[in-house]
């Protein structure tokens, strides 16, 4: 998968946004089954650069991400 869309797993979690070569890759929005959501810029299927993470137990963080942390 290259170019942008829309995949959703049965166990109810979305992702929308870029792929490049089946990983999620530039700008994308996940939704988790807990209703934790995350925005922001990808890399090789992880979470680096700007974003805005939301978490269903109030925290938020913006900031940068490197390596999904």
């Amino acid at each position: 998968m290259t170019g942008r869309g829309v995949y959703r797993w049965t166990d109810g979690r979305v992702y929308e946004g870029g792929w490049l070569e089946g990983k999620h890759h530039g700008l994308g929005w996940w939704k988790w089954t807990n209703g934790d959501s995350y925005y922001g810029e990808l890399s090789n299927g992880m979470k680096n650069g700007f974003g805005v993470l939301l978490r269903t137990i109030g925290d938020v963080y913006v900031g940068q991400f490197l390596d999904d942390l």
